[in-house]
């Protein structure tokens, strides 16, 4: 069984925490037995476990990589920013796994002084804090530009339309 989670993860085997999701923004998440719980669940199945990135990374490469290629990259944008690299036909993985989605990236001058905050716990100006979800649910609209608002029905975070200039 195959088991992906968003992170951050400790994906070494060797490790007490492997298989957990470790310190996150995501409070009631932190340091959640992923893995045990499902083997606890299927005992005697064989699990492996990795990143819900890495674990689309390598399922990309494996089955839609051009012949020869040995490298790609998988870059997911949702409730946090996550990347996951295949290098050499294997996933990436270091002290946890490759981190995309907490890269600085300085904001605009016209967006400090509270027209818009990162919204990441734990980084000021990431990727994740200005790109995500959360981030633009919580971007404050200015003079000439038009929020527009989620389709009926749908989880608000999930499917926010960028904002317009009219």
């Amino acid at each position: 069984m195959g088991v992906a989670t968003f992170g951050p993860v400790d994906p070494n085997p060797n490790s007490e925490y492997y298989g957990y999701i470790t310190n996150t923004p995501k409070k009631l998440w932190n340091f959640a037995d992923v893995l045990g719980t499902f083997k606890r669940a299927f005992p005697g199945v064989p699990a492996a476990f990795d990143t819900d990135v890495n674990a689309p990374a390598l399922a990309e490469f494996s089955f839609n990589a051009a012949e020869g290629d040995t490298s790609c990259m998988y870059v997911t944008v949702g409730t946090g920013v996550g990347v996951g690299l295949v290098i050499n036909s294997k996933t990436v993985h270091g002290l946890v796994h490759p981190e995309g989605g907490h890269l600085k990236l300085p904001r605009r001058p016209q967006d400090i002084n509270g027209a818009f905050d990162c919204s990441c716990s734990f980084h000021g100006d990431c990727v994740e804090g200005i790109c995500a979800s959360g981030a633009l649910a919580a971007f404050k609209v200015g003079p000439g530009v038009q929020a527009m608002k989620p389709r009926r029905g749908a989880y608000p975070y999930s499917t926010l339309t960028l904002i317009s200039q009219p």
